[in-house]
């Protein structure tokens, strides 16, 4: 979705993260704009009685956990590496110069969140 030299001209950097580790875990503050550079993630939160219900898994070009980022509200999810995985990290400040200087960007992202919200919508 965004290249690698447009990321790095707004200073994001590599997470690098073993299988089964945490990214962040529900309540942390969405500070970062993540999209996985390889491997897998997993975004999932459990139910009271410890039942857990994954919103999704995200792979390479993939971002993930934007509606918090964008609202500035805490993680309602944890997301955790799959298997082993990098994941392009970028703070918030810079996400939205980088948005603000490439409105071809800001469509792609209309467009895949938009397609996020209609499969969530059309999902019983």
């Amino acid at each position: 979705m965004i290249s690698e030299s447009i990321l790095k001209k707004y200073r994001a950097t590599v997470v690098h993260l073993n299988k089964g580790k945490m990214l962040f875990q529900e309540g942390d503050p969405a500070s970062f704009f993540y999209i996985v550079k390889s491997g897998r993630v997993k975004m999932s939160n459990y139910s009271e009685d410890g039942r857990e219900f994954v919103q999704g898994y995200f792979s390479e070009g993939q971002s993930f956990g934007e509606p918090p980022f964008f609202s500035q509200v805490p993680y309602p999810a944890s997301a955790v590496a799959v298997d082993e995985s990098d994941v392009w990290k970028i703070s918030h400040d810079e996400f939205m110069k980088l948005l603000k200087n490439n409105f071809e960007i800001q469509l792609e992202l209309a467009r895949i969140l938009s397609d996020r919200l209609i499969y969530k919508s059309t999902i019983a």
